[in-house]
């Protein structure tokens, strides 16, 4: 007999594998030249899951009576999510716009993950782990229409820290962005503009973790937008931080008015002081090309007085994200309102907080004006002019 003061426990390793003859690469993905492709490409994967599925029902007879009601309903579960997979499927064969969304996603996720981990991919590219790939096509159909019956689920995506959950739910978040895009391409894509996916969490050094991972991907669907504007609309895929002060800038502030928490006395003394102020927003590297951020990768526009916007910018000039073209991010409130960003990364206090902030109405649709600045909605009455219609909400 003995005592330990703090309890373990052996948890056995959870390991995926690459089922034989089953087309998991990114690259291919992104590339299909059709509904054809795309059934002779994914199908496979489906084919062999139910055969796993079938090889388990012949495992039936000799589970003991106390178990066998459980594994029965299990199986059951697994036809239903193969069945589901299928819809996936069938629903790239026949929306030219869906599978048009699921080609950029692969695209974008496979460039993402190039930039975030150069040394790996140096040979070959990147592929989506099998269950990876399942969930994505899981929840197709139900994305695609709005009046698909499965849309009402709420599919759990469980795997161990390091399997690759988070790959998994932004390739499906690329697509629901673009797929919005291609649906509402009117007044030069701004219809289509808007909050697509909110992701929500209770801890906030996982926010920002997560912040930089997303923003890499926006990083990418970015470019893919500016290479095909008319396709995937003028106004820029944005990522954005919606946090408490502590994180990120809650007002973007102005002169004299002694806000020492604003936008703009953080970036000031960020850049009178870098090596011992913080970054005025929680990220210290440029998520496109790891390049460290400068005092120089921050402005404040129009002017440091009365500013509306804070630019973030790489300095490296290398980078697709440098001078002219600044990344794709939104991180102060006042802006975030105004710019509807396609991926809102948000804490649950600031869901809190919606009754209370008006402006925050328009983060959810309803914003029926703009200008060259951003969107407004009923809270901000007699700005801008007409939207066709109204912003939509989250997909």
């Amino acid at each position: 007999m003995r005592t330990a003061w703090i309890p373990s426990a052996e948890v056995e390793k959870t390991e995926t594998f690459e089922p034989p003859g089953v087309g998991l690469s990114m690259d291919r993905l992104g590339a299909l030249a059709g509904g054809t492709e795309a059934k002779a490409a994914l199908q496979p994967l489906i084919a062999t899951y139910r055969e796993w599925i079938e090889g388990r029902r012949a495992e039936l007879a000799s589970i003991d009576s106390e178990h066998a009601e459980t594994a029965e309903e299990l199986l059951r579960r697994a036809e239903f999510a193969a069945s589901r997979m299928e819809q996936g499927v069938a629903a790239l064969q026949r929306d030219e716009q869906a599978l048009d969304a699921f080609r950029v996603a692969n695209r974008a996720i496979a460039q993402a993950l190039r930039r975030r981990n150069p040394d790996v991919f140096a040979e070959g590219g990147p592929k989506w782990r099998a269950f990876q790939l399942a969930f994505i096509l899981l929840n197709l159909a139900p994305l695609a229409d709005p009046e698909e019956p499965h849309r009402e689920f709420v599919d759990l995506l469980f795997f161990p820290t390091g399997g690759g959950k988070t790959e998994a739910y932004l390739g499906l978040a690329a697509f629901a962005i673009v797929l919005r895009r291609l649906r509402h391409p009117e007044v030069g894509g701004r219809a289509g503009a808007g909050v697509s996916v909110v992701m929500r969490y209770t801890l906030r050094l996982l926010t920002l973790d997560q912040l930089a991972r997303a923003a890499g991907l926006v990083c990418a669907l970015e470019l893919e937008r500016a290479d095909d504007p008319e396709r995937y609309g003028e106004w820029p895929f944005e990522i954005g931080l919606w946090a408490g002060k502590a994180a990120t800038p809650n007002v973007l502030g102005r002169k004299g008015d002694g806000n020492s928490d604003s936008a703009r006395a953080k970036t000031t003394r960020y850049q009178r002081e870098p090596g011992r102020q913080p970054s005025p927003i929680p990220l210290e590297n440029c998520p496109w090309c790891g390049e460290q951020f400068t005092p120089d990768s921050f402005s404040l526009e129009p002017n440091n007085d009365e500013p509306r916007n804070l630019r973030v910018a790489c300095a490296d000039w290398e980078c697709e994200f440098s001078g002219d073209r600044p990344l794709p991010i939104v991180a102060v409130d006042e802006p975030l309102y105004r710019r509807l960003p396609c991926f809102l990364i948000s804490t649950v206090d600031k869901f809190a907080a919606l009754p209370w902030e008006a402006r925050s109405g328009s983060l959810l649709g309803g914003a029926d004006r703009y200008d060259a600045a951003g969107f407004y909605g009923a809270a901000e009455p007699g700005r801008g002019r007409p939207c066709r219609r109204r912003s939509r909400g989250p997909i």
